[in-house]
Protein backbone atom coordinates (compact mmCIF):
# COMPACT_ATOMS: atom_id res chain seq x y z
CA UNK A 1 0.00 0.00 0.00
CA UNK A 2 1.34 3.42 -0.96
CA UNK A 3 1.83 5.88 1.86
CA UNK A 4 0.75 9.47 1.27
CA UNK A 5 3.40 11.58 -0.42
CA UNK A 6 5.49 8.66 -1.66
CA UNK A 7 5.87 7.77 -5.30
CA UNK A 8 4.29 4.51 -6.39
CA UNK A 9 6.54 1.50 -6.89
CA UNK A 10 6.37 0.24 -10.47
CA UNK A 11 5.62 -3.31 -11.53
CA UNK A 12 7.38 -4.92 -14.49
CA UNK A 13 4.09 -4.55 -16.38
CA UNK A 14 4.01 -0.80 -15.61
CA UNK A 15 7.53 -0.41 -17.00
CA UNK A 16 6.72 -2.51 -20.08
CA UNK A 17 3.60 -0.45 -20.79
CA UNK A 18 5.49 2.84 -20.38
CA UNK A 19 8.15 1.63 -22.82
CA UNK A 20 5.57 0.32 -25.29
CA UNK A 21 3.79 3.68 -25.36
CA UNK A 22 7.04 5.34 -26.48
CA UNK A 23 6.99 3.37 -29.73
CA UNK A 24 7.18 5.43 -32.92
CA UNK A 25 7.84 8.70 -31.11
CA UNK A 26 10.90 10.71 -32.25
CA UNK A 27 12.12 10.46 -28.64
CA UNK A 28 11.40 6.72 -28.29
CA UNK A 29 14.98 5.50 -27.76
CA UNK A 30 15.83 8.34 -25.37
CA UNK A 31 12.69 7.85 -23.32
CA UNK A 32 13.10 4.07 -23.08
CA UNK A 33 16.74 4.53 -22.02
CA UNK A 34 15.59 6.99 -19.35
CA UNK A 35 12.87 4.65 -18.09
CA UNK A 36 15.37 1.79 -17.86
CA UNK A 37 18.14 3.80 -16.22
CA UNK A 38 15.68 4.99 -13.59
CA UNK A 39 14.27 1.48 -13.02
CA UNK A 40 17.59 -0.40 -13.02
CA UNK A 41 19.86 2.11 -11.23
CA UNK A 42 17.59 4.19 -9.01
CA UNK A 43 19.15 7.47 -10.13
CA UNK A 44 17.47 10.73 -9.16
CA UNK A 45 16.20 13.12 -11.85
CA UNK A 46 19.04 15.51 -11.04
CA UNK A 47 21.57 12.70 -11.50
CA UNK A 48 20.08 11.58 -14.83
CA UNK A 49 19.90 15.18 -16.06
CA UNK A 50 23.53 15.75 -15.07
CA UNK A 51 25.02 12.76 -16.87
CA UNK A 52 27.33 13.47 -19.78
CA UNK A 53 28.50 11.04 -22.46
CA UNK A 54 31.89 10.76 -20.76
CA UNK A 55 30.18 9.39 -17.64
CA UNK A 56 28.89 6.28 -19.41
CA UNK A 57 31.29 5.80 -22.33
CA UNK A 58 34.93 4.86 -22.48
CA UNK A 59 37.28 6.89 -24.69
CA UNK A 60 36.62 4.41 -27.53
CA UNK A 61 32.85 4.90 -27.02
CA UNK A 62 32.13 1.57 -25.32
CA UNK A 63 29.43 1.48 -22.66
CA UNK A 64 30.91 1.17 -19.18
CA UNK A 65 29.53 -1.26 -16.58
CA UNK A 66 30.39 0.93 -13.61
CA UNK A 67 30.09 4.69 -13.64
CA UNK A 68 31.06 7.30 -11.10
CA UNK A 69 28.44 9.90 -10.38
CA UNK A 70 30.14 13.27 -10.06
CA UNK A 71 29.58 15.26 -6.88
CA UNK A 72 28.05 18.09 -8.93
CA UNK A 73 25.15 15.83 -9.95
CA UNK A 74 24.42 13.98 -6.68
CA UNK A 75 22.37 15.04 -3.70
CA UNK A 76 24.68 16.25 -0.95
CA UNK A 77 27.64 16.37 -3.34
CA UNK A 78 28.70 12.78 -2.61
CA UNK A 79 30.58 10.86 -5.26
CA UNK A 80 29.19 7.36 -5.69
CA UNK A 81 29.21 4.42 -8.04
CA UNK A 82 26.35 3.31 -10.24
CA UNK A 83 26.18 0.05 -12.16
CA UNK A 84 24.96 -0.31 -15.74
CA UNK A 85 25.08 -4.10 -15.52
CA UNK A 86 21.52 -5.04 -16.46
CA UNK A 87 21.34 -6.37 -20.05
CA UNK A 88 18.01 -4.62 -20.81
CA UNK A 89 19.43 -1.32 -19.58
CA UNK A 90 22.62 -1.78 -21.62
CA UNK A 91 20.60 -2.61 -24.74
CA UNK A 92 18.37 0.47 -24.33
CA UNK A 93 21.33 2.78 -23.69
CA UNK A 94 23.24 1.35 -26.65
CA UNK A 95 20.23 1.80 -28.95
CA UNK A 96 19.87 5.41 -27.83
CA UNK A 97 23.60 6.12 -28.15
CA UNK A 98 23.68 4.66 -31.68
CA UNK A 99 21.38 7.44 -32.88
CA UNK A 100 23.52 10.12 -31.24
CA UNK A 101 26.03 11.65 -33.63
CA UNK A 102 27.77 13.73 -31.01
CA UNK A 103 31.52 13.11 -30.72
CA UNK A 104 31.94 15.50 -27.80
CA UNK A 105 32.11 13.34 -24.67
CA UNK A 106 31.33 16.45 -22.58
CA UNK A 107 27.84 16.67 -24.13
CA UNK A 108 24.78 15.79 -22.05
CA UNK A 109 23.88 12.10 -22.20
CA UNK A 110 20.16 12.80 -22.44
CA UNK A 111 19.13 15.60 -24.77
CA UNK A 112 15.88 17.48 -24.41
CA UNK A 113 13.71 18.10 -27.47
CA UNK A 114 15.47 21.44 -27.82
CA UNK A 115 18.80 19.61 -28.14
CA UNK A 116 20.32 20.72 -24.84
CA UNK A 117 20.61 19.28 -21.38
CA UNK A 118 17.56 18.56 -19.27
CA UNK A 119 17.14 20.53 -16.07
CA UNK A 120 16.25 18.38 -13.05
CA UNK A 121 12.76 19.90 -13.17
CA UNK A 122 12.22 19.18 -16.88
CA UNK A 123 13.42 15.60 -16.25
CA UNK A 124 10.84 15.22 -13.47
CA UNK A 125 8.15 16.61 -15.76
CA UNK A 126 9.04 14.13 -18.51
CA UNK A 127 8.64 11.18 -16.13
CA UNK A 128 5.34 12.55 -14.79
CA UNK A 129 4.05 12.98 -18.34
CA UNK A 130 5.01 9.42 -19.29
CA UNK A 131 3.70 7.73 -16.14
CA UNK A 132 0.62 9.78 -15.36
CA UNK A 133 -0.63 11.23 -18.65
CA UNK A 134 0.47 8.54 -21.11
CA UNK A 135 0.24 5.36 -19.01
CA UNK A 136 -2.35 6.50 -16.48
CA UNK A 137 -0.34 5.47 -13.42
CA UNK A 138 -1.59 7.64 -10.60
CA UNK A 139 1.07 8.38 -8.00
CA UNK A 140 4.00 7.63 -10.30
CA UNK A 141 6.73 10.25 -10.57
CA UNK A 142 10.39 10.41 -11.47
CA UNK A 143 11.03 8.96 -8.01
CA UNK A 144 9.02 5.82 -8.81
CA UNK A 145 12.01 4.28 -10.56
CA UNK A 146 14.17 5.05 -7.53
CA UNK A 147 11.67 3.49 -5.08
CA UNK A 148 11.24 0.49 -7.37
CA UNK A 149 15.00 0.00 -7.58
CA UNK A 150 15.32 0.13 -3.78
CA UNK A 151 12.50 -2.35 -3.27
CA UNK A 152 13.81 -4.76 -5.92
CA UNK A 153 17.39 -4.65 -4.60
CA UNK A 154 16.28 -5.41 -1.05
CA UNK A 155 13.91 -8.16 -2.23
CA UNK A 156 16.76 -9.73 -4.21
CA UNK A 157 18.61 -10.42 -0.96
CA UNK A 158 20.72 -7.32 -0.39
CA UNK A 159 20.98 -6.01 3.13
CA UNK A 160 19.96 -2.50 4.10
CA UNK A 161 23.60 -1.32 4.33
CA UNK A 162 24.33 -2.43 0.76
CA UNK A 163 21.16 -0.71 -0.41
CA UNK A 164 22.15 2.46 1.46
CA UNK A 165 25.43 2.55 -0.48
CA UNK A 166 23.71 1.97 -3.83
CA UNK A 167 21.17 4.70 -3.09
CA UNK A 168 23.79 7.20 -1.90
CA UNK A 169 22.06 7.87 1.42
CA UNK A 170 23.85 9.16 4.51
CA UNK A 171 21.36 7.44 6.79
CA UNK A 172 19.86 3.97 6.77
CA UNK A 173 16.65 5.57 8.04
CA UNK A 174 16.35 7.42 4.73
CA UNK A 175 16.97 4.21 2.80
CA UNK A 176 14.25 2.37 4.72
CA UNK A 177 11.67 4.95 3.63
CA UNK A 178 12.22 4.00 -0.03
CA UNK A 179 11.43 0.33 0.30
CA UNK A 180 7.85 -0.75 -0.21
CA UNK A 181 6.61 -3.28 2.28
CA UNK A 182 5.92 -6.68 0.76
CA UNK A 183 3.60 -8.68 3.04
CA UNK A 184 4.19 -11.89 1.07
CA UNK A 185 7.96 -11.61 1.46
CA UNK A 186 7.61 -10.82 5.17
CA UNK A 187 5.37 -13.83 5.66
CA UNK A 188 7.88 -16.02 3.81
CA UNK A 189 10.69 -14.81 6.08
CA UNK A 190 8.71 -15.77 9.19
CA UNK A 191 7.80 -19.19 7.78
CA UNK A 192 11.50 -19.97 7.31
CA UNK A 193 12.28 -19.47 11.00
CA UNK A 194 13.05 -22.68 12.86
Amino acid sequence: MRKEGRSKVLSEADLAKACLLQRDKPTEKRNVALLYISYFTGLRSKEMAGLILEDVLTVDRQLQEEITLRSSTTKGGKIRLCYLSNPKLREALSAYLEEREDDNLKSPLFLSQKGGAFSPNSMQQLFSTIYQKEVGLEGCTSHSGRRTFATRVLNSGANIKELQILMGHSSINTTAIYVQEDPERLSSLVRRLK
